[in-house]
């Protein structure tokens, strides 16, 4: 079992990626509007700068109701809005692997959305404290980290193709219910908090600086490939089981990432590190599409759309290796794919031999 109570075994459901495919979003209708009448208020379950996040009830279905800090009377009114024209954006939005907007909360400016029971990726990721980079490799099987990814991919694609931008795309994000089902959550929220600014006609850099694109802090323009940038590095934190950028502060996190791309320097300058542990235990072609995510340069980064193909085609792989392993003998079975430990004993081999020349 891994963190979170989650098997490491998830059998992949053709059903559900038939879905993502067809769901189309339902843009350009009214902002549902919600009435605090019509809610039940349960206990806070968190809390942010700009207020507070509470469980409750909304025609019988498990909400989360997130409140503005402050009272709609206190905002500016094009700002209420621009808020109400975002809110309605994100209701609009339907699909399985994205976390459900029923509607605006009114008079207290607010946004009503789906419950999700369960934790999320980043706990799942980082849940055990002290946890060696084998240890990690042999609790979460790669097809479950795949199977992870691409229900990401297949939410993060819907939000595009209703031509919106994620904004704050990060494991955090990422909720995992009790069906062992990514949701995308929070879509577009960075932007509605953005758009209930006290001061009318300020802009502030919203997202997080550890899975923030380069044109995101320098305040460049911007289009959907941030969120691209942001798979790059929840890639790289599913590859490696580390937080990104852990101990650094904003200002060397902005410093680091905005480096100017060197392409003769491998990896580039301004991302996180991936040694060779990481690479051996990485299935084919991961690391590719993970640079390829995280360019400096957005016009360099793939679509939605590639990067699920790619993720799909490595996932086959990883199945057909998953198979195999039924076949070789038990140490290959431990939580890491036979592939994995046939390259991590490699790896193994090659440094023992180099240790014995140096001693010749």
């Amino acid at each position: 079992m891994s963190a979170g109570g989650i098997p490491n075994l998830v059998v992949r459901d053709d059903k559900l990626v038939s879905q993502t495919r067809q769901a189309q979003p339902r843009l350009h209708q009214p902002t549902p509007r919600i009435n605090e009448a019509q809610v039940t208020v349960g206990r806070k379950i968190g809390s942010g700068s700009v207020g507070h996040v509470y469980e409750g009830k909304y025609e019988q279905h498990p909400v989360a109701i997130k409140k503005h800090k402050l009272d709609g009377s206190m905002m500016d009114q094009k700002a209420l809005i621009e808020f109400e024209i975002e809110v309605g954006k994100m209701t609009a939005v339907n699909h399985p692997c994205i976390v459900r907007c029923y509607g605006m909360l009114e008079p207290s400016p607010g946004i009503v959305m789906e419950l999700v029971q369960g934790g999320s990726l980043f706990q799942i990721l980082h849940g055990e404290r002290g946890e060696t980079f084998a240890q990690y490799n042999q609790r979460l099987h790669w097809f479950t980290r795949l199977r992870f990814l691409l229900d990401a991919m297949y939410g993060l694609r819907a939000v595009h193709n209703a031509g919106l931008i994620h904004g704050d795309f990060k494991t955090l994000n990422l909720l995992v219910g009790p069906d062992q089902r990514v949701k995308v959550a929070d879509f577009g929220l960075s932007k509605v908090l953005d758009a209930l600014s006290v001061l009318p006609g300020t802009k502030t850099i919203t997202g997080t600086p550890q899975y923030m694109a380069p044109e995101v802090m320098l305040t460049q323009p911007q289009g959907m490939r941030v969120d691209i940038y942001s798979v790059g590095i929840v890639m790289w934190e599913v590859l490696t089981g580390a937080i990104p950028w852990k101990g650094m502060d904003i200002v060397q996190i902005i410093h680091q990432v905005t480096q100017e791309a060197n392409k003769t320097q491998k990896p580039p300058p301004g991302r996180p590190p991936v040694d060779n542990m990481h690479l051996l235990c990485a299935p084919l072609g991961y690391v590719q599409v993970m640079h390829e995510c995280w360019s400096h340069y957005p016009n360099e980064r793939p679509s939605t759309d590639q990067v699920v193909v790619q993720l799909e085609a490595i996932q086959r792989n990883v199945s057909q290796q998953r198979s195999n392993t039924q076949k070789v003998p038990a140490f290959a079975m431990g939580g890491m794919p036979g592939m994995e430990c046939q390259q991590v004993i490699l790896s193994r081999f090659l440094l023992q031999v180099s240790c014995a020349v140096s001693f010749v």
